[in-house]
């Protein structure tokens, strides 16, 4: 049994404007002869990638995975590098809190001036310049915490007048 399906050409019966129009396909008992057949049989064109397309979008798949992998170890080290310098920070208000509960003559004549910091700030050194400022009883404080290549230092003043600490508060016990 042959029958003509319209793919290309218009059909009688549609309307003047819209659907309608396509390539004229003979079906003969299921097998289908005209165009749509040449076009799957007389190029040897199947359905799929060829080997070129496939190659091409696996290089920008490893292209793309290597810009996010980059991509990630960058926020990764920029975390961890504000994360150290956070810690300095709190590091460096913990040294400036305690130069000023001893008070700054008693840490210019007594000292320390440097120090490390327990576990888990092993990786931290400090290291304070303490001198007497130009009006009485002022004190220029400049602390300096540092690790590795990086530092962050803090520059003060600290009023200390005669017998305002108590006596006995050594940094040891703080």
């Amino acid at each position: 049994m042959m029958w003509m399906r319209f793919h290309g050409e218009r059909r009688p019966d549609a309307p003047p404007f819209g659907r309608g129009w396509g390539t004229a396909c003979v079906e003969e008992a299921g097998r289908r002869v005209g165009a749509a057949a040449k076009r799957r049989d007389g190029n040897r064109r199947a359905a799929g990638f060829t080997l070129i397309e496939a190659l091409l979008a696996g290089v920008i798949l490893a292209i793309s995975g290597m810009t996010i992998g980059y991509g990630m170890g960058q926020a990764m080290q920029s975390a961890r590098v504000a994360r150290e310098y956070d810690e300095a920070a709190m590091l460096l208000d913990q040294v400036l809190t305690r130069i000023d509960i001893v008070g700054p003559e008693r840490m210019l004549s007594l000292g320390p001036n440097e120090g490390a910091f327990s576990e888990p700030f092993d990786d931290y050194q400090w290291q304070a310049q303490i001198e007497v400022g130009e009006l009485t009883d002022l004190y220029d404080v400049h602390v300096v915490v540092s690790w590795g290549r990086r530092r962050v230092e803090s520059h003060t003043r600290l009023y200390d007048p005669p017998n305002a600490r108590p006596g006995d508060v050594r940094w040891e016990d703080l």
